[in-house]
């Protein structure tokens, strides 16, 4: 179904190939890397969520992503394998 003002066909295909696992790689993916890119120019980086951010069982994939983060400067949420 279309919403209003948007194409079908493309709203159709995201809708199809949208998955859980794969917005959650990503989001750990996109994490990690600015993670990275803060460190490199020195900054001193911390998170903090207002709620849980992760699901309570995470995948493989997106274990092993979130594993290179410390823990230590995250706040709000677990980042380690549950």
């Amino acid at each position: 179904m279309a919403r209003r003002g948007r194409d079908a066909a493309s709203i159709a295909c995201y809708e199809h190939l949208w998955s859980r696992r794969g917005a959650l790689l990503n989001f750990s993916l996109d994490w990690l890397m600015l993670d990275g890119f803060l460190r490199s120019r020195g900054a001193g980086a911390y998170y903090a969520f207002a709620w849980d951010m992760l699901p309570r069982k995470l995948d493989e994939q997106s274990a092993a992503l979130l594993s290179n983060l410390d823990a230590a400067k995250v706040f709000g949420t677990p980042v380690s394998a549950r």
